[in-house]
């Protein structure tokens, strides 16, 4: 692992982002050390949070590491992991468990994202506040977003009693192949968050990615204190 396998372009770009410093705090640490603040099932430590240098794909870990932080922040966002599908189906797949999505006590936007085909990031979003579920698609393909809608209807007849429409979300559109991951923390980031941007460019994208991970690294910085002073 060297400085310059993280870093790449940074640098010149972000040399007064503190991205820099980030990195070389990255590369100090033990990959394995455990992450204070992040627990869903096991402790979470630095070896996912690499995936957030240029051109690499969004580690599951990372991704829900983010949503544990905006959670944080923002009470009313839930996330839950829809596990994988393919398409097309070669054969008739089991029904998904949406139960938690009717029983969770949390708040009104729920996230749901979908790895589909073992090679690309799409989710669900439930607003429970405008009755909708937004279904998107980074590539926004037939297929996929096909396939999306079947959750949310299945979502709609099983776990949701009132009354939701379906939309699909034609943009933002990726034009890379290793961004799905990001593309979907920033469809749900962006409604809470306005400083999220809009700047889709892959020097935009970049700076997302170490805003991402500052945020993660942040907020673990600050439950350590907190356990810390606690006596």
């Amino acid at each position: 692992m060297c400085y310059s396998w993280m870093m790449s372009a940074v640098d010149d770009q972000f040399h007064y982002e503190d991205a820099a410093a980030l990195a070389k705090r990255m590369l100090e640490a033990w990959p394995f050390e455990s992450l204070p603040g992040l627990v869903f099932g096991f402790e979470l430590d630095w070896t996912p949070l690499y995936c957030a240098r240029d051109g690499a794909w969004f580690h599951d870990n990372f991704i829900h590491a983010f949503m544990i932080v905006q959670a944080d922040k923002y009470p009313n966002v839930t996330t839950l992991f829809l596990p994988s599908l393919h398409t097309p189906e070669m054969q008739p797949r089991s029904t998904l468990d949406t139960e938690p999505v009717h029983g969770h006590d949390g708040g009104s936007v729920f996230f749901l994202p979908l790895n589909i085909n073992n090679n690309h990031w799409t989710c669900v979003l439930v607003d429970r506040s405008s009755h909708t579920l937004y279904c998107y698609d980074s590539f926004d393909k037939r297929s996929n977003q096909n396939l999306l809608a079947e959750v949310a209807e299945e979502l709609k007849g099983k776990s949701l009693f009132e009354t939701f429409q379906t939309v699909a979300a034609h943009s933002p559109i990726q034009k890379d192949s290793d961004n799905c991951g990001l593309c979907i923390c920033l469809f749900v980031w962006r409604r809470f968050f306005k400083e999220a941007g809009s700047d889709y460019t892959a020097t935009g994208l970049q700076r997302r990615r170490w805003d991402l991970l500052r945020t993660i690294v942040s907020f673990s910085d600050t439950s350590k204190a907190k356990e810390t002073a606690t006596p």
